[in-house]
């Protein structure tokens, strides 16, 4: 037994070994020899030289004609790609890429088949058709995921993953990595290069969604796995560990351990270049180029300039040699930041220049910001304050983008956090689902090994039971031969006794071999007769309502919970008419036949009666019973009473009824504290307003006022939505009430001084450590028609004012003072001015409780005021998952700033849908809108 079990093992551990060497080739560094002469000579041409560069690559792309090794061509067809790609030449590209895809379809590769979607992604992501590359992605998936291709799908999520980082879609790039972990842990457990790998770029997706925690966690995992392979020929190993010991220490340097990233970027950097890399690899060479531009920031931060600037350039001119036009734009601003640093301020002008132009002609908000910010400071230095300014705005206007997308990655965290957790406690479900499998076939193979050795038990006495025979048999053949010798008298009596003693042994044999088959049987009988009666007891002592029928649909056997759920009697079950096929429920009948269509079990909940008519509800399973042949012998049937839960759930849903009524009577009720619209209409004049709750009542309102001449209108946000923020609101419209009839002095900042004051008051607020969340955010605006003059105050929320034609000096000069921004449509005809609100709300603030500021501007007729809550900006929705930011709520307003009042509104609500399309509602949405 023992050498058969070895035997197996030794048997399997070669299968395990072939199949990991056969599937290595994916990752071995896969280059022919006269691609690689020429592409690495490539690099002694100068870059500008375009059309000696093509040139070269045509010559590496036919050395490939003669190539026999289909892995080698593929890879050197996908290195040669990358270059066409860095050389801009789309014949070249679109070249290789169908090369690849012919040799994917023609031998069925998988490998060849995700090498091709890969290149072809690339070269979308290249011209920023993200979607068109996530679509790409996706049907390699689901081309790959029926096939089992474990490690390509492992390549196509990572790849996935990277696209939606680039498009900032946090939680998705998450959700494709963790998902690339769970494959490589469960199918790909042997193949250690692909775990590393995998480890390696989810460390790299989270430090550039600068959560250092999680990447430093996953980078050590990567490591611990690289470092047991330090020694392998295989040079990926080499490559991966050098390219996690970088992204370590860039992890080390974000935290501020600076002596530890130095140590490990001078590690990364000598695996490079002890490793013979040359150019021909550039999908890792950029890497020493981060190395490089690492080691530079991390001595700077030292304060050893010397070495700073020295690891700097040599970062800079690999990236030039690349062409890598963003990493480029980066070694500009951080070159200039060192010769700020070293107070070489005209040098640092000309790369914080050069820096500018490379970052804007990629459009990449973070290094426009930082290259403004510095050539800012520049010209403040040299007293040009008029230059000065000019770069401070554009580095500001940058710095939104910048905030926005780091306020959605803030939004996003939360989500990546349950993603993470919710992956570690389904890696902790399936390692425990192993351990029971594990136990489970121990238990198998005990009961085998028991099986083996009661079967060689059996054996052995068979053998001493025919070895006693053999002995008995050769006794008698020696009394025979003794009777002959002794007596031939006897010979013929011998022949008849030696007939009947052969026909007697073979009628011992039989009766032995009888007695056997009938012990055997007696036993087979005996154990089902223990399971039947063992089942039975179960069927019978259970709660659950359990009756069998054969496959006519007629009982043949029922439990004591059948006869006490139905108030039949049992003696009488058996004959009942009720309990006939025949008589079968139009639900029962329905199942019944579904399950003899199907022979599958069959579920279903329906309304029964017991014998004298008192309904009850059931929820019941009905299973098939099968024979050798698949075909139906019997149905069981088993229903479990569930009429106190049908009607615990009535109650409730008729609960859910009146408080919806209450809540809907509650809306009537706000509705009617409105101002009634023929008030609107005759104080505000041509308008609209538009009124979406997220629930049924709403925390924001609108409010309207009129007096000595002055038209007083307004759109809040009290806290919360819903119930809670409705409360809010109506006692926000009668403070309005209130302040508006004792107020002699009329300002929008004075109204908001007494409303504050009055929320505090009535809501018990004391002091600032005694602050309660309660409170409104608000756009106040008071009008004097007869003068032409508009009033702004804001707290803590936008107003705007849109004007036709261009902006005057005296326009100009306010929105200056107050720190309001003006926006231009496309048509420059008409501008948007963002009237800045002040930073405090209505309710106790943990700020100095300093007077409001308001904001007047002089305007012509024809002009239209907005207000707005922040329902309407912050809505998520879109192809992205993404708000809807103020930027474009800016860009709705001066789109359709020539409709009418009814159009404006009509053209923003279907913007809004069209948005949220099946997203929930994220606010309640307010905007009013009035021509001046």
């Amino acid at each position: 037994m023992r050498i058969l079990l070895l035997t197996i093992l030794l048997f399997l551990t070669a299968c395990v070994n072939y199949c990991v060497g056969q599937s290595g080739f994916v990752y071995s560094n896969i280059c022919c020899e006269g691609e690689q002469k020429i592409t690495s000579a490539l690099y002694s041409t100068d870059p500008k030289d375009k059309q000696l560069w093509i040139k070269t690559l045509i010559e590496a792309e036919k050395s490939l004609d003669n190539e026999k090794d289909l892995d080698r061509v593929t890879g050197s067809l996908s290195r040669i790609y990358q270059l066409y790609d860095i050389a801009e030449d789309d014949d070249g590209k679109n070249r290789c890429l169908q090369k690849i895809t012919h040799l994917a379809e023609s031998t069925g590769s998988l490998d060849i088949y995700v090498r091709a979607q890969i290149m072809q992604a690339h070269n979308l992501i290249r011209h920023s058709k993200l979607d068109s590359a996530i679509v790409v992605f996706q049907k390699s998936i689901k081309y790959l995921e029926p096939k089992k291709a474990f490690r390509q799908l492992v390549k196509a999520h990572c790849f996935l993953a990277y696209t939606y980082d680039y498009a900032h879609n946090e939680v998705l790039s998450i959700r494709n990595m963790l998902k690339a972990v769970s494959i490589v842990k469960n199918e790909c457990a042997t193949d250690t290069l692909l775990i590393g790998e995998v480890y390696l770029n989810t460390s790299l997706i989270y430090l550039n969604d600068e959560d250092y925690s999680k990447a430093k966690e996953y980078i050590s995992q990567a490591l611990s796995i690289l470092r047991h392979v330090k020694e392998s020929d295989n040079k990926m190993y080499h490559s991966y560990l050098n390219i996690a010991l970088i992204v370590d220490a860039d992890i080390h340097r974000a935290i501020g351990e600076y002596d530890e990233a130095i140590s490990l970027y001078n590690e990364g950097i000598d695996g490079f270049t002890s490793s013979g890399l040359d150019y021909s690899t550039s999908n890792t060479y950029h890497y020493l180029s981060d190395a490089y531009n690492g080691l530079g920031i991390t001595y700077q931060k030292k304060q050893m300039y010397d070495e700073a600037i020295k690891n700097m350039l040599a970062g800079f001119d690999i990236r030039k040699r690349l062409a890598l036009k963003k990493k480029i734009a980066d070694s500009y601003i951080t070159i200039a930041d060192y010769y700020t640093k070293t107070q070489q301020d005209d040098s640092a002008y000309v790369n914080y220049e050069k820096g500018f132009k490379a970052a804007y002609s990629i459009r990449d908000a973070k290094l426009i910001h930082l290259a403004s910010q510095g050539l800012a400071n520049y010209y403040h230095k040299k007293r040009d304050y008029e230059k000065a300014y000019k770069y401070l705005e554009i580095a500001n206007n940058y710095y939104q983008d910048v905030l926005e997308v780091r306020q959605s990655k803030a939004v996003a965290r939360e989500e990546m956090d349950y993603l993470f957790e919710e992956e570690l406690d389904y890696a902790k479900r399936i390692n425990a689902e192993q351990d029971a499998e594990i136990k489970r076939d121990k238990i198998i193979i005990y009961l085998a090994v028991s099986f083996c050795l009661i079967a060689a038990v059996m054996i052995a006495m068979i053998i001493v039971l025919f070895y006693k025979r053999q002995k008995k048999n050769r006794m008698l053949q020696i009394q025979r031969d003794q009777l002959e010798l002794r007596s031939k008298q006897l010979q013929d009596q011998q022949k008849e006794i030696s007939q009947k003693n052969q026909e007697l042994r073979a009628t011992t044999e039989m009766l032995e071999k009888s007695v056997a088959e009938l012990r055997a049987t007696t036993e087979m009988l005996e154990e089902r007769n223990n399971e039947l009666t063992m089942l039975s007891a179960v069927a019978s002592s259970t709660g659950n309502s359990i009756y069998i029928t054969n496959k006519d649909g007629k009982m043949i056997w029922f439990n004591d919970a059948f006869s006490r759920e139905t108030h039949i009697p049992k003696e009488e079950l058996h004959t009942h008419p009720a309990l006939k096929s025949s008589s079968m429920t139009p639900e029962t009948r329905i199942i019944y036949e579904k399950v003899l269509a199907t022979k599958k079990t069959q579920t279903y909940t329906a309304e029964m009666k017991h014998l004298e008519g008192e309904p009850f509800w059931v929820q019941a399973y009905v299973n098939p019973v099968l024979d050798d042949d698949g075909e139906i012998m019997m149905i069981v049937w088993v229903s479990t009473n569930i009429t106190e839960l049908h009607h615990a759930y009535e109650k409730i849903e008729n609960q859910n009824k009146e408080i919806n009524a209450s809540i809907s009577y509650a809306r009537r009720i706000q509705d009617a504290v409105q101002p009634m619209k023929i008030f609107s209409d005759e104080i505000l004049g041509d308008h609209f307003i538009i009124n979406m709750p997220r629930n049924i009542v709403s925390g924001d309102f609108h409010w309207v006022g009129y007096k000595n001449g002055l038209s007083v209108f307004t759109v809040a946000d009290c806290t919360g939505h819903g119930v809670p923020g409705a409360f809010i609101s109506m006692l926000g419209q009668v403070m309005l009430n209130q302040t508006l009839s004792k107020l002699e002095d009329i300002t929008s900042a004075n109204i908001l001084d007494i409303l504050r004051n009055g929320i505090i008051h009535q809501l018990h607020q004391r002091d600032k450590e005694d602050a309660s969340s309660d409170s409104m955010d608000a756009s106040m605006f008071v009008y004097d028609r007869d003068n032409c003059i508009i009033d702004f105050a804001g707290a803590y929320s936008y107003g705007y004012l849109l004007r036709f034609g261009t902006p005057d000096a005296e326009t100009e000069a306010i929105c200056n003072e107050s720190g309001s921004k003006i926006i231009f449509n496309q048509q420059k005809d008409a501008y948007l001015i963002r009237l800045k609100p002040n930073r405090m709300t209505i309710g106790i603030d943990r700020r100095d409780m300093i007077p409001f500021k308001n904001i007047k501007f002089k305007v012509n007729h024809g002009d239209i005021a907005y207000a707005t809550t922040d329902g309407y900006p912050d809505q998520f929705g879109g192809p992205r998952q993404k708000r809807f930011f103020v930027a474009n709520f800016e860009k709705m307003l001066l789109k359709y700033c020539h409709l009418t009042m009814i159009e404006q509104r009509q053209a923003l609500e279907q913007t809004f849908l069209e948005w949220k399309g099946d997203y929930e509602q994220t606010d309640d949405v307010h905007v009013l809108g009035i021509v001046l």
